[in-house]
């Protein structure tokens, strides 16, 4: 069977984001390094699959939008790898040094909401979210702290 062209290793992604230059912009920089704690934090053994977000000029010169590409994390070599050529990359095109652990996660939740239809308890962006870190979770059985975020 054919690997689809949207699934990249992690050699690959590794190189598509070497290539991004100022001149000759592949991905989405603050998209990518947004992201790079999910890496660390979804990554649970079993493998994962990271989302980098294309961008390229288009004819005015503007940087839009160019699709998605999904790196196929198989295990800890992988996301260390791409976590190390994520933030690299960062520090090189900005002059920051970036520590993902102090980015932190925003607003994602596991939570099931039985309003919502797409919830399935996987860990999934919250737009509405108004919990600050230490906030108390109310459950069915007793409160919890929120322990990152």
């Amino acid at each position: 069977m054919e690997k689809p062209s949207d699934i990249i290793t992690v050699k690959e992604a590794i190189e598509l984001i070497d290539s991004d230059t100022p001149q000759n912009p592949t991905v989405d920089n603050v998209q990518l390094i947004k992201n790079v704690e999910y890496l660390r934090a979804n990554f649970r053994g079993g493998g994962m699959n990271y989302t980098i977000h294309l961008v390229k000029r288009d004819s005015s010169g503007k940087i839009v939008p160019n699709g998605k590409k999904w790196v196929a994390v198989a295990n800890s070599r992988d996301q260390h790898d791409l976590e190390y050529a994520i933030t690299d990359h960062y520090k090189a095109r900005s002059g920051k040094d970036v520590d993902p652990a102090q980015l932190g996660l925003r607003k994602q939740t596991t939570v099931i909401d039985k309003q919502d239809p797409s919830s399935d308890g996987m860990a999934r962006h919250n737009k509405s979210s108004k919990l600050q870190y230490g906030s108390e979770l109310g459950t069915s059985s007793t409160n919890m702290t929120v322990e990152a975020y």
